[in-house]
């Protein structure tokens, strides 16, 4: 489990709003069955520091709501940077591409 960048202020109590977006293109269908990418509803508002030895991700995320970011293929995906998500083990044969592009 990993965020993409960390708040642009450590010592705010806050969250800031939004200042980038990552939009995801999926090449082949994400679902159930492929393993779709996991997300951690709400992450994106922690304010404090990138989680370190002291404070894991996981015990940080649990019992927060998690979903995976199903898509048909083509479809959008858009999410903040800063939400906690992490790649699941893909249980097909088929390789599982996304285009990437962060705004």
């Amino acid at each position: 489990m990993h965020r993409d960048v960390d708040s642009l202020f450590d010592d705010l109590s806050h969250a800031l709003s939004v200042n980038s977006v990552v939009v995801s293109i999926p090449l082949m269908p994400f679902t159930e069955k492929s393993d779709a990418t996991e997300t951690w509803l709400g992450t994106h508002l922690y304010p404090g520091p990138y989680p370190g030895k002291d404070r894991s991700f996981d015990a940080i995320a649990a019992g927060r709501p998690f979903c995976r970011m199903l898509s048909p293929l083509g479809g959008l995906v858009l999410r903040d940077p800063r939400m906690w998500h992490c790649g699941m083990p893909n249980s097909t044969k088929s390789v599982r591409t996304m285009l990437i592009f962060v705004y």
